[in-house]
């Protein structure tokens, strides 16, 4: 199955978040993310440590991120990104997890 889903990242193209939350999580290695939406940017909180923002060519928008387990929350004890699993979606419609799944699936 070919996913007819295009998408670009923070790194082609300046992507609005304002307004996404939390709508799900992902079990994915850093490596398979790289791979799949480039280089994360450093989040800009103390809660998080990367982020990707991704928008898909039908408008929906979504980011991908750790949530209070890195250094950045927990210091010393945090976890480093590029061994973090466990990730958080965020988006302003459950859409932004359905479509981050696919790409996943499709392309990973």
């Amino acid at each position: 199955m070919i996913s007819t889903l295009r998408y670009k990242t923070h790194n082609d193209t300046k992507i609005n978040v304002n307004g996404t939350s939390h709508q799900g999580e992902i079990s994915e290695s850093f490596e398979t993310l790289l791979k799949l939406f480039g280089t994360p940017m450093s989040a800009v909180d103390n809660k998080s440590d990367v982020e990707w923002s991704i928008m898909f060519n039908d408008g929906v928008v979504a980011t991908i991120y750790n949530w209070k387990n890195g250094p950045a929350f927990c210091g010393k004890d945090g976890i480093n990104p590029v061994d973090i699993t466990e990730w958080n979606i965020g988006g302003k419609t459950i859409s932004a997890v359905y479509d981050i799944e696919e790409i996943i699936k499709i392309n990973a």
